[in-house]
């Protein structure tokens, strides 16, 4: 976590002025570290924070996240202006120098003097006054030669990969991974909406609520000035029933979102509950299983869905720690679900006698590698490993395994990730198949995008 004890002259405060760019610089060297992750360190800031003007906010967050999205290419490129390698400067340069070249490359808006100047003022304050020189040196070469980087281009060996990988700041496991499932064009496109960096948030309204009431809901987030589109999108049949928005931040703070009137939940988590069909239990009676249900979203559409069809639902969603299980709980509440769902901590990979065959629909969203909402989460790209993808693959198949007990002859497994490697989704679904209790309704890979994130979703009924 920060550490926000520091010495007078280390306090991000300088004459009651917050020093949004030394923030950033904390935000990045603890999770340097490895202990937590940026969204939740960038939230903890952001929350102590809260006085801080929106622009200076939207500033943070663009640092933060632009600097470790381009954390690769970032690298590359001091790496030619700089003598000493990125790997060999000590953490608070190489941090420093990675956002103040991010704002200089990436960020418009910013003078490459301000980029340059702060930088230098930072270095010095942290008690780096003799490296000073050398970061104004670095970023003012970098400033001088912005528009005239050279251009990266395969080698006599045809490095695809290795230039990808710089191109497009995505480790080479995951470049590799993608252009053996999907090819170069494919993959050319999920790397480059990854990096998107205003994705917005999509905004589901409840569609239990009368016409009238979702009709006052759009027309108060229109005359909201929160940067809300009143959208459609091609995936979702409901579409009057999403909207999108460019500054989530809002979306929490209005009325309807405390009344429990409209969440947040992208349209691929969205998709899960669409390719249900749970409208085909219209005005009966149904048991549901979430399995790996933090922070609840799928829950709550499937009540919503579930009290539009008239269907008598009572939903059991779960996740494996205390915490998870509070994120689903303050969801409920807040959604007025009570009645109809029970939370609690529970280990999907351990067996429950008591769940045989006790559910008419079981959803199971396992854990994943992520790909999918890397645009969302930049810090995930970092932590894959060969070993790491093999460890995943057991432990959903040790869910799924269960899952499949779990759900009545003639009741319906709905299986997702939020990834896109084969081996986590079609692999999965070919193993369910090949226990023969199941048969294959439907099946969609949805791929990262400029306005969705990445997910898979299987649809299977038991014989």
């Amino acid at each position: 976590m920060m550490d926000t004890g520091r010495s007078d002259k280390n306090k991000t405060r300088d004459n009651n002025v917050i020093n949004v760019r030394e923030l950033a610089l904390d935000v990045l060297l603890d999770m340097s570290k490895g202990d937590e992750k940026s969204s939740k360190l960038l939230k903890s800031v952001l929350d102590k924070y809260d006085y801080l003007p929106d622009r200076d906010k939207s500033f943070l967050k663009r640092l933060v996240n632009g600097s470790i999205e381009y954390r690769i290419r970032l690298d590359h490129i001091i790496d030619m202006y700089s003598r000493t390698p990125v790997s060999k400067m000590k953490p608070l340069i190489r941090e420093l120098i990675r956002m103040s070249a991010y704002q200089i490359l990436y960020m418009d808006r910013v003078p490459d003097s301000a980029a340059c100047n702060e930088a230098v003022k930072l270095a010095r304050k942290r008690g780096m006054e003799g490296l000073s020189g050398f970061v104004n040196g670095v970023l003012r070469a970098i400033a001088g030669n912005k528009d005239s980087v050279p251009k990266l281009t395969e080698g006599k060996d045809g490095d695809y990969i290795r230039v990808s990988s710089i191109t497009w700041s995505c480790p080479e496991i995951i470049v590799g991974e993608l252009v053996k499932d999907y090819g170069r064009e494919r993959t050319e496109d999920i790397l480059r909406a990854s990096l998107k960096a205003d994705r917005g948030v999509w905004v589901r309204i409840d569609e239990s609520l009368d016409k009238d009431t979702i009709d006052k809901i759009k027309a108060d987030i229109e005359g909201d000035a929160g940067g809300y589109d009143i959208s459609t999108h091609e995936d979702i049949p409901d579409i009057s029933y999403a909207v999108i928005s460019r500054e989530p931040d809002r979306v929490t703070r209005m009325s309807h979102f405390t009344e429990g009137h409209i969440t947040i939940q992208d349209i691929s988590s969205m998709m899960v509950c669409e390719m249900a069909g749970l409208g085909k239990y219209a005005g009966g009676k149904i048991r549901l299983l979430d399995m790996c249900a933090a922070p609840g979203g799928k829950t709550m559409h499937a009540v919503s869905k579930s009290i539009r069809y008239g269907i008598d639902v009572k939903i059991r969603s779960l996740d494996v720690s205390a915490g998870k299980a509070a994120l689903i709980d303050d969801n409920v509440r807040r959604m007025g679900y009570e009645g109809y769902v029970s939370t609690g901590v529970w280990d999907a990979t351990v067996y429950d006698e008591g769940s045989e065959q006790a559910y008419d629909v079981v959803i199971a969203d396992v854990p994943c590698s992520g790909l999918g909402v890397m645009g969302r989460k930049p810090d995930i790209k970092y932590n894959i490993t060969a070993d790491g993808y093999k460890s995943l693959e057991v432990l959903q198949r040790s869910i799924l395994d269960n899952a499949v007990r779990y759900v009545k002859k003639g009741g319906r497994l709905i299986f997702s990730t939020c990834t896109m490697r084969k081996a986590e989704n079609d692999a999965n679904t070919r193993y369910i198949l090949d226990k023969g209790e199941y048969e294959l309704i439907s099946e969609k890979q949805l791929y990262l995008s400029d306005d969705h994130d990445g997910f898979y979703i299987a649809v299977l009924d038991r014989r």
